[in-house]
């Protein structure tokens, strides 16, 4: 009797447990983007979100994060209009405000933040649906 309660629960348990996952790893991003100060307008920090559907996740995150973490390094004009023009004067450094000043070039590199928080967050999983399975268990399955 009890063994049915548990292999029916089982599906709704690793969904349970995905989702913790996908909750813990978009609290690592969210951190990692704030340790690294790369909350210049919140818009990357309030990006990041876990979806949860039907045993399938996944994270979003805004277009500009991924190119923030994986670009070449390069020159950028710092013209009118643009917002890394706008950040050259909020940063505060004089150099680069007078750089965006002359819309002079600046140099760019990227600034990865990605990888980290992910990989430790996956070295979790394991224990994260290992604890649910045996809450499911222990529990025989009811809830």
């Amino acid at each position: 009797r009890h063994i049915n309660g548990i292999i029916e629960r089982l599906p709704l348990t690793v969904d349970e447990g995905s989702q913790e996952f996908g909750e813990s790893l978009q609290r690592s991003l969210k951190r990692e983007i704030t340790v690294r100060g790369l909350i210049w307008t919140h818009k990357l920090h309030d990006s990041v979100k876990w979806v949860q559907n039907k045993g399938e996740g996944h994270m979003s995150l805004a277009k500009y994060g991924v190119y923030l973490d994986s670009m070449r390094p390069h020159w950028v004009k710092l013209k009118q209009g643009r917002r890394i023009r706008q950040w050259a004067f909020d940063k505060g450094h004089y150099f680069v405000r007078a750089a965006a000043t002359a819309e002079r070039s600046i140099f760019v590199k990227p600034h990865p933040f990605i990888e980290a928080p992910v990989r430790r967050t996956i070295s979790r999983f394991g224990k994260i649906l290992q604890r649910r399975v045996s809450q499911t268990v222990t529990s025989r399955g009811a809830r």
